[in-house]
């Protein structure tokens, strides 16, 4: 660091200190207290149990897979163009290829963004609700469901035909 000015007092070496320097950065920072003991941070917060992302219906699993499908047959066609411009030295063949793939791209952008996103995000805000879900989560959840409500309406057929 430069000296602003050599004629300064505060950098002359044969003068008598008149004065202090500045202090430090670290004396202007506030003390410890040493008797008093610090103060305990407050117990930490017990954290809810993780959201799950992906619902598990099976509606959810057949977009999903086709989500795969388009991606993967995007990369496909579209390495494919450059193959095609490379080996087969055809530009019409591997324009025609890479606005294919990228159409596929373009698919699986949509089917996420549109279908697959709005699925996944009601199955977020039900959870963090905590409402059942009035699909079932599973397929043998259901089966289960609706052998439950087939024998529930045989018993209210046979009350009411009793009843008559």
């Amino acid at each position: 660091m430069a000296r602003r000015s050599p004629m300064n007092e505060r950098y002359q070496k044969n003068t008598a200190p008149s004065g202090k320097t500045r202090k430090s950065a670290a004396s202007a920072k506030p003390k410890r207290g040493g008797s008093a003991p610090a103060a305990k941070s407050p117990a930490k917060k017990a954290r809810p149990a993780p959201v799950l992302v992906n619902p598990p219906t099976p509606e959810f699993k057949r977009l999903r897979k086709i989500w795969w499908v388009l991606l993967i047959t995007s990369a496909v066609i579209t390495f494919g163009s450059w193959g095609a411009r490379a080996y087969l030295h055809s530009e019409l063949l591997a324009n025609i290829a890479l606005g294919v793939g990228y159409a596929f791209i373009g698919g699986a952008l949509w089917l996420d963004m549109t279908k697959i996103r709005k699925m996944r995000n009601d199955y977020i805000a039900e959870q963090k609700s905590g409402k059942p879900s009035q699909k079932a989560s599973t397929p043998k959840a259901a089966a289960k469901s609706e052998t439950a409500n087939e024998s529930s309406s045989d018993n209210t057929t046979a009350e009411h035909s009793s009843e008559g």
